[in-house]
């Protein structure tokens, strides 16, 4: 079913990038494998020991193409097992006819907050300084924050899966068409844009920690390496700041996800992503 106020071409989007999630897996099944191993694994011992309520219900946010989900084990140990994404391949509606308990739901987590930031956009021929919400920093980021969080059914269990850092793309890219619309200087554009994405990835959290029990998967850092004559290059890119790991507290050893090996992308490209399991440091919060 199409995703309420999600426009097709974002749909679109996501489609297209789960087809090439399960491209790259089956030509680089042997260097994914520990990382899909870490997750599964990730999911089984967070669920046994913190002897989540058998026959309940878990909600997997981001569960793609179920490469990294046991859903075998979730199915065995829960009488409901929403799998939430924006889109579900037939490869996976296939799949989930042989799991009883598993509910597929194609949910925009970030509908409302890409509606908010679409209606920033503003009358025409308007600068950043004289636009009615964006040239004050603190009162659109202070509505964003408000915004209803996105209408999950309730669970014992709630995961979010690999998800983390692909949320903010389609506000952070609204955003920031309209703020080069108004003309806005570079700083301050950055400025908002890290904003925006910090606001999101907190919403996200305070979603998770309206559950009684929660378990977030995510990248923390992405490192290029770029080969060169005589050495090789590196660049890291940050996917969970040093303010919202502050929230989280470990659920294990972090791993290595060979993300592109050599070859993949490029003969001299490589990425490798650091993953990490974690568990909300907060108590829950009670949804509204």
């Amino acid at each position: 079913s199409p995703c309420p106020l999600f426009p097709r071409y974002v749909r679109s989007f996501y489609l297209k990038g789960l087809i090439g999630i399960t491209s790259r897996y089956h030509r680089q099944r042997q260097a994914w494998r520990p990382h899909l191993q870490a997750s599964q694994q990730a999911i089984k011992s967070f669920i046994e020991q913190n002897s989540i309520a058998p026959r309940g219900t878990v909600i997997i946010l981001g569960s793609g193409p179920l490469l990294d989900v046991p859903l075998g084990f979730l199915n065995k140990h829960f009488k409901r097992v929403y799998l939430i994404d924006i889109v579900h391949l037939i490869s996976t509606r296939i799949k989930c006819l042989f799991y009883p308990h598993a509910k597929m739901r194609s949910l925009n987590l970030v509908g409302a907050e890409l509606d908010f930031i679409t209606q920033l956009a503003g009358p025409q021929k308007c600068s950043l300084a004289n636009h009615p919400a964006l040239k004050d920093n603190s009162t659109w980021i202070q509505e964003l924050t408000a915004l209803p969080l996105p209408d999950l059914p309730p669970a014992d269990c709630i995961i979010s899966l690999n998800l983390l850092s692909q949320l903010a793309i389609f506000p952070y890219l609204r955003l920031e068409e309209i703020l080069q619309n108004l003309r806005c200087p570079q700083n301050t554009r950055l400025q908002r844009l890290t904003a925006l994405c910090n606001v999101i990835n907190g919403r996200h959290l305070k979603l998770l920690r309206s559950y009684p029990q929660a378990l977030l998967i995510s990248e923390i850092t992405q490192q290029h390496f770029k080969e060169k004559a005589s050495y090789v290059q590196r660049t890291d890119e940050t996917i969970l700041s040093a303010e919202l790991l502050a929230q989280l507290s470990p659920w294990g050893p972090n791993w290595d996800w060979h993300l592109a090996p050599y070859g993949e992308i490029d003969r001299q490209v490589e990425i490798i992503s650091k993953v990490g399991a974690f568990t909300l440091s907060s108590p829950p919060i009670r949804r509204p």
